[in-house]
C-alpha cells in the first residue's frame, strides 16, 4: 500500500480513456477518478512505478510456496501414516481439499491479472471476473469447509434451527 501511494498518478496516463471506457462498457458505471494506472511497458520504454507490485508478489509466491510445501508435506506424512485412524485420515484429507479454494479464488487470479501483462500474456478473461472470484472466497471458503467437515456443517444446521443437539 504505501509503495502503491508514494507513485502519483499522472492525470494525463493516455491509458485512463481506455480504462474508464472499458470499464464503463462491462459495468455500465463511469468511474473519473481513483485510478493507477501501472502500465508495465509505456511508450516502449519499461514504467518504473510497476517496481510497486513486486514485494506483493514476492509476498504471494513466498506464502503458496510455504503452503504448497506444507499441503505436499501433510499429504505424504498422512498417505505413509500406519498409526492414524481411517477417521482422521479423512478428515485430514478433507483439509488438504479446502485448501484448492484461495488458490482459484485469490492465487490464481492475482496472479493473472497483475503479472500476465507484464509479460505481455492474455488473461484468458480472467480480468473481468477479478473482482467476483476475490469477493467470492470467503463464501466459497466456508461452503467447502461445511460440505467437507461434518462438525462444521451439523453446527451450521443447529444454528440455523433445522436440527437440534442430541
Amino acid at each position: 500500500y504505501l509503495l502503491a501511494i508514494s507513485i502519483a498518478a499522472e492525470s494525463d496516463d493516455p491509458a485512463l480513456p481506455v480504462l474508464r471506457e472499458e470499464y464503463h462498457r462491462l459495468h455500465n458505471i463511469t468511474i473519473q477518478n481513483g485510478w493507477l494506472v501501472m502500465e508495465p511497458w509505456r511508450g516502449g520504454h519499461f514504467n518504473i512505478a510497476v517496481f510497486c507490485i513486486f514485494p506483493g508478489g514476492i509476498i504471494m509466491i513466498a506464502s503458496f510456496a510455504v503452503a504448497f510445501y506444507l499441503i505436499i508435506g501433510t499429504f505424504l506424512g498422512i498417505r505413509r501414516s500406519k498409526t492414524i485412524s481411517t477417521a482422521y485420515r479423512s478428515f485430514q484429507f478433507k483439509i488438504l481439499i479446502a485448501t484448492v479454494v484461495p488458490l482459484i479464488c485469490v492465487y490464481t487470479p492475482y496472479f493473472c491479472v497483475m503479472y500476465f501483462p507484464f509479460f505481455g500474456l492474455p488473461d484468458y478473461g480472467i480480468s473481468p471476473s477479478f473482482s467476483l472470484l476475490v469477493s467470492f472466497f470467503p463464501g466459497w471458503d466456508a461452503l467447502a469447509i461445511g460440505g467437507l467437515i461434518k462438525d462444521y456443517r451439523e453446527g451450521l444446521l443447529v444454528m440455523l434451527g433445522v436440527k437440534t443437539i442430541k
